[in-house]
């Protein structure tokens, strides 16, 4: 199941507001222990069949104006709680492990020019059971080519700052287009 409601708030000082609230909540069952690797090699070799469940709700808010002269968008959501869970489908007995976590992300984009702009965003990632957090950065820029086609090129600095995993970085390409 999934529901998103959102109500845009009347103009505020020339900016446009949307404040939205969504969930969703599923479950799959496959002959593997882990939700997305049904290969044909895992099919021939399981012989569980589990179940893998998952639930999220939270919120969001989105403004857009102008900042500078810039046009701009701020947009902040918080998962209140995300939860994923893994059982063997004929003896319920758990497989792998549960999670249980929640995270607050905020994200800027400003536009110096029609075509150009820049991003920078943080989220910060609660895991409720490992007790852990870990805090992302992001930077980007984004050239949009035509009303329907973008490009983004965005670097990431994760920090574990205290779970068991080394930090790391990743950079995301994307291209957009729209139909």
């Amino acid at each position: 199941s999934l529901y998103r409601v959102s109500y845009d708030l009347p103009e505020l000082a020339s900016w446009n507001i949307s404040v939205g609230a969504f969930g969703l909540g599923g479950s799959t069952t496959g002959t593997g222990t882990k939700l997305f690797e049904n290969t044909a090699s895992t099919l021939a070799t399981s012989a569980i069949l589990a179940t893998h469940e998952t639930q999220a709700n939270g919120f969001d808010m989105q403004a857009s104006g102008a900042i500078a002269g810039m046009s701009s968008q701020i947009v902040v959501n918080h998962v209140t709680n995300a939860k994923f869970r893994s059982f063997n489908t004929a003896t319920l007995a758990a497989i792998g492990t549960a999670q249980d976590s929640k995270a607050t992300s905020i994200e800027a984009q400003f536009m110096p020019v029609a075509k150009f702009g820049v991003r920078a965003g943080r989220m910060i990632y609660s895991d409720m059971l490992a007790n852990g957090d870990y805090h992302t950065v992001s930077l980007g820029a984004v050239y949009n080519y035509a009303d329907n086609i973008r490009f983004s090129l965005e670097r990431s600095d994760i920090d574990y700052s205290n779970i068991a995993t080394a930090d790391f970085q990743e950079t995301l390409v994307q291209a957009l287009i729209g139909f």
